[in-house]
């Protein structure tokens, strides 16, 4: 019996079940780490008096990375909804087993997918740029030269295959998810997705290294952590990519199942854009991590915090004042309102010297004031 059904296939899809559950727990840390960067940016903000014209750059460059990873995040949240659609319509499952009207429209949210994939694929690569153009200091030059030149060829790239996948039928957009329609206009597929993967790939393996070769040349807190976070994520985003890859090659092997044969290409591509899109929240997330943490240390355990050092002991064993930190009044000045915004000036606070973080957070332990009494006596001779 043929199979005419105009509604969402009832069939099992254990096939398809990874596609709805693996995303929708990793936008739950992606959600987390979005909104702690963008209140964090109102959190830590700082006044700044100094004209020196970094602080200027700094502002711009961070108000570019907040825009890109918001609009990141929104689109990252559209693949997610796309997938849902698609699963619900039988991605997963056999073409056999559903019917043509149900193909079309997997296929169609396919088509999808690949378009807004290609476009958002960059653009949080483009907001961790931002974010480390606006931490770097005007003296690395060749850093920021280079930065910006990637920024523009990440930019071109993922434009440019957006559009061609939009227009890979001409304007022939039924015979995309129609391929009972001609495909006369049409081009080749799978090379394009290679071409593309290849490019992708290349794109992020370049950002491992990036926060190595900036916190290399600077005094920053967490330089290190922040480091190796964001390597680790540009490396699983590589391993990814690669995965997607093979996905994309078993896709082009299996046109007469698409519906079965595409579930990997999509899923390893949604894990992807989402690890891109925490990577760029690292800096401000750790920032709050780090003060939950000393919260939790002196008002939960009763104990003094070292700062990034992680060193604890009691109340009682610190007694000469020493460099601990006594949180015994979280509520700094530097929790006041402000009168000016989160764009005064970029983690001010946090790029070395006497601009600790912890002193803003927790105040230190003023030493005992003494007076010293200083008494001096002259002798004085006269020779006659």
């Amino acid at each position: 019996m043929v199979n005419t059904s105009t509604s969402p296939p009832t069939l099992a899809n254990p096939h398809g079940a990874p596609l709805v559950s693996a995303p929708s727990v990793v936008l739950v840390f992606m959600t987390f780490a979005v909104a702690a960067r963008l209140w964090g940016r109102y959190r830590y903000r700082t006044l700044s008096s100094s004209r020196d014209t970094r602080y200027g750059e700094s502002r711009f460059w961070i108000l570019l990375s907040d825009i890109t990873i918001v609009l990141s995040f929104i689109m990252n949240v559209a693949l997610t909804a796309v997938c849902f659609v698609a699963v619900k319509w039988g991605e997963g499952i056999h073409t056999k087993e559903l019917s043509l009207y149900q193909v079309h429209k997997v296929l169609e949210m396919f088509y999808v997918y690949q378009v807004l994939y290609k476009f958002v694929s960059g653009i949080a690569k483009i907001a961790t740029l931002f974010l480390l153009l606006a931490i770097a200091t005007p003296q690395m030059r060749a850093f920021h030269t280079f930065c910006k030149f990637f920024i523009l060829y990440i930019a071109a790239y993922c434009l440019a295959c957006s559009l061609a996948t939009v227009f890979q039928c001409s304007t022939d957009f039924e015979s995309n998810w129609n391929k009972a329609l001609s495909q006369k206009k049409c081009f080749t597929l799978p090379p394009f997705w290679y071409t593309h993967a290849a490019i992708n790939i290349s794109a992020t393996m370049v950002m491992i290294f990036l926060p190595w070769w900036l916190f290399s040349t600077i005094q920053y807190k967490r330089k290190y952590a922040i480091a190796i976070i964001m390597s680790s994520l540009a490396v699983a985003e590589t391993a990814l990519g690669v995965v997607r890859l093979y996905g994309l090659y078993k896709s082009a092997h299996s046109k007469g199942d698409m519906t079965y044969g595409t579930v990997t290409g999509i899923l390893v591509s949604q894990l992807e854009i989402d690890f891109a899109c925490i990577a760029a929240c690292v800096p401000t997330v750790l920032k709050m991590l780090e003060e939950a943490l000393a919260f939790f240390i002196v008002r939960v355990l009763g104990r003094t915090y070292n700062g990034t050092s992680g060193m604890k002991s009691s109340h009682n064993d610190n007694t000469t004042g020493g460099s601990a930190h006594i949180m015994s009044n979280l509520r700094s000045k530097d929790r006041e309102p402000r009168i000016q915004g989160p764009y005064t000036s970029f983690d001010k606070d946090d790029q070395g010297g006497s601009m600790d973080s912890q002193e803003h957070i927790i105040g230190k332990v003023d030493p005992p004031t003494s007076s010293i009494k200083v008494q001096t006596d002259y002798y004085v001779t006269i020779n006659e």
